[in-house]
C-alpha cells in the first residue's frame, strides 16, 4: 500500500499494487481472464459504504494492476485487529464481516 496525492484534488489516495499473475491464478479455469477481472473491478467501483474504502480507478502496466482507493485515515482494519488481538471478540469480528458483506451485496 502506497500513499499517492491526486494531482487535481490534492486528496490522499492509497495505491494497492497486485501482480497480474496472482490475479489470473484466482480466476476459475475456462473463463476469459481479462473480462472476469473487468467485471469484478466494475463491481468494486460501485461499492458505496461507510465501512469500505472507495475504489476510484484501476490502472495497469505490463506486470501489475494498480488499484486507487481513498486513503484509510483511520488505518487499515487488519492493523487494528492485530494491535488489539487479545481484546477482539468473535462477535466483533462477525460484526465487521457482516458490515463488509452488506456493502459488497449492495454493489452486486
Amino acid at each position: 500500500l502506497k500513499l499517492a496525492i491526486h494531482q487535481e484534488s490534492h486528496q490522499r489516495r492509497a495505491v494497492f499494487t497486485l501482480p497480474k499473475r496472482s490475479i489470473v491464478q484466482a480466476i476459475p479455469p475456462g473463463s476469459n481472464d481479462r473480462e472476469e477481472v473487468l467485471t469484478h473491478l466494475q463491481k468494486l467501483l460501485k461499492i458505496d459504504h461507510v465501512n469500505v474504502l472507495a475504489l476510484h480507478e484501476a490502472c495497469e502496466d505490463f506486470r501489475f494492476v494498480h488499484l486507487v482507493y481513498d486513503w484509510p485515515e483511520g488505518g487499515l482494519l487488519l492493523s487494528h485487529l492485530t494491535q488489539y488481538h487479545s481484546d477482539v471478540t468473535e462477535a466483533h469480528v462477525a460484526s465487521v464481516i457482516r458490515e463488509t458483506l452488506a456493502a459488497v451485496a449492495a454493489a452486486s
